[in-house]
């Protein structure tokens, strides 16, 4: 293993993959591990329940996989519970050293300045937490290998 830990939630959107671009832009794959964590509700019905983490883990390993392309190191995770709770737990548990997440993701209001959940994980966290401002018509979009910021 190499490098800080770093703790990137995701919940499926375009909007919430945009933190990706900041992590691959600031970060080379020597100077970071990559943990994708995405947080799904503790009520969903037993039976929808395995369908509903089966999406969430594949949804992860797909993005994993093109970080990993990349030469990152990335480990995902599928939590339940409240989001600010298990990204905090969670970034504590693995003693990240920063957690990189959007202001927005699906369906969050996006004419507030901060979403609700990033202002309870940037309230509560126990590492740095860099929010990336997002608008709602924004597309992620890859950043070439080469625009990455050397060690």
């Amino acid at each position: 293993m190499h490098g800080q830990q770093v703790v990137v939630p995701l919940d499926g959107s375009p909007l919430a993959e945009e933190a990706l671009r900041y992590v691959t832009e600031l970060f080379t794959p020597a100077q970071v591990r990559i943990a994708l964590v995405q947080v799904l509700p503790v009520k969903t019905e037993d039976d929808r329940k395995a369908q509903v983490e089966q999406n969430a883990r594949a949804y992860l390993d797909m993005v994993a996989w093109q970080l990993e392309d990349g030469g990152y190191e990335v480990t995902t995770f599928v939590l339940y519970g409240s989001p600010v709770e298990m990204i905090v737990q969670f970034a504590r548990a693995m003693e990240a050293g920063v957690i990189v997440m959007t202001s927005h993701g699906q369906g969050q209001n996006a004419s507030t300045s901060t979403g609700t959940i990033a202002a309870g994980v940037l309230a509560l966290a126990p590492c740095p937490v860099l929010v990336v401002p997002v608008r709602d018509r924004i597309q992620a979009t890859p950043v070439p290998h080469e625009h990455r910021v050397a060690a």
